[in-house]
């Protein structure tokens, strides 16, 4: 197979070919731990083994937290498995099928559970903030003062009980007109937060259970003390966009965090707010992207979405596509990720490293669409890699060894 580059100089083709075999870990090494990635096509295993060997090298280099939101059963058992052997201290969290774990909430301060539920109204749309903002501080309250936790559990079952109950607590509990007020006076909020809760409570039924031990949910995750963690969360639910709106809000409070974000086959969309995450500047996680077919995972205006994504991509994984449609799609996103770019040229540090022009200097570099066919045509445990850390660029075709 081979590539075809516009030569900064005379405009000639420069043809590429590289057909060795390929150690994966070392592809993963070649620009800082903090870029993200993305990893398409091919079958379940090559997937797996990329995500597995980027996960292991940003673990070790970096010693960051990894947060993985899937939908697939067989990730554990590879993942886990394979990152003890490498790190014996690895806190390995799993979310999903027989661990139903997971409590929304728990731990968290009471202005970020008034947030994320006042981010819950403005998706819905319609309802007003202000008003289910002071009506869940006075829920929060509650609980604070009976010294309960903020769990989704525990405010589901604080709003089972009447405003009347609810505000005899607050006063049996002593506090202040304030608090009652805000139960009092937003009647009409407090339906619209029963509602949510109920609904928040339906998303996450298949990975909460209030008899499981160890709750757990981002950030307490986030707070534990070891370096080397990973948490896992499986989410198989139907109905998953207000789970995923809710997730959205645990990371964005984690503004301050480093950590390794990878989404596996989870949709990416307006209503779910996974864009809006991805494109929050404040966020300083790195991202990692896995999927049989990368295009679908951002629904809505893929160019939109993909354009926020890219920003936080530095390396490529490109595996077969069987689907001409689907080979199409990633070339059209490939080809206009690097389409003329403006790079500092070096010499290279590596014998397989491409360099698009001799003398050292800024170069102006244009690249021919990658064709869907020779996407299709790309053999099982091959890949074609294309990793870049601002100064460098990388082209190289190779059999890859896991």
């Amino acid at each position: 197979m081979s590539f075809k580059f516009a030569d900064p100089k005379n405009d000639k083709e420069r043809h590429v070919v590289r057909k060795a075999r390929y150690r994966l870990s070392d592809f993963w090494k070649t620009t800082e731990p903090s870029e993200g990635f993305i990893i398409t096509g091919g079958k379940e295993d090559e997937q797996i083994w990329g995500l597995y060997h980027a996960v292991e090298d940003y673990i070790r280099r970096k010693q960051r937290p990894v947060v993985i939101l899937h939908n697939n059963q067989n990730l554990d058992g590879v993942l886990r498995q394979n990152l003890l052997l490498q790190f014996p201290d690895l806190h390995y969290d799993r979310v999903g099928g027989i661990h139903k774990n997971y409590m929304p909430f728990d731990g968290m301060s009471k202005r970020s559970v008034v947030s994320c539920i006042k981010n819950q109204c403005r998706n819905i749309g319609g309802i007003n903030e202000l008003s289910v903002g002071q009506y869940m501080d006075s829920l929060l309250s509650i609980l604070e003062e009976y010294k309960t936790s903020n769990a989704l559990c525990y405010i589901s079952e604080l709003c089972e009980a009447s405003d009347e109950e609810i505000i005899e607590l607050s006063e049996r509990a002593g506090l202040n007109q304030i608090t009652r007020n805000g139960i009092q006076m937003n009647t009409g909020a407090g339906m619209e937060v029963r509602e949510m809760i109920k609904g928040l409570q339906k998303s996450f039924s298949e990975i909460c259970n209030l008899r499981e031990k160890g709750w757990i949910n981002i950030g307490r995750f986030m707070k534990q003390g070891t370096g080397n963690r990973v948490l896992s969360l499986c989410i198989g639910s139907a109905d998953t966009n207000q789970m995923l709106m809710a997730l959205r809000d645990e990371l964005m409070l984690l503004n301050q965090e480093e950590f390794l974000l990878i989404m596996y086959d989870i949709g990416i969309n307006e209503k779910n707010g996974l864009g809006e995450l991805l494109g929050n500047t404040q966020n300083k996680f790195a991202l990692g992207i896995c999927s049989a077919e990368v295009a679908g995972m951002f629904s809505g205006n893929s160019v939109e979405y993909f354009a926020i994504a890219r920003a936080r991509i530095g390396k490529w994984m490109i595996l077969s596509y069987r689907d001409a449609r689907a080979a199409s799609r990633i070339s059209d996103l490939f080809a206009s990720y690097m389409m003329e770019q403006t790079v500092e040229v070096k010499a290279p540090k590596k014998p397989w490293q491409f360099v698009f022009a001799k003398a050292p200097g800024k170069a102006k570099v244009k690249m021919e669409v990658l064709e869907p066919g020779e996407i299709c045509e790309i053999g099982y445990r091959n890949a074609i890699l294309y990793g870049h850390s601002g100064v460098e660029l990388l082209f190289v075709t190779k059999q890859l060894v896991y």
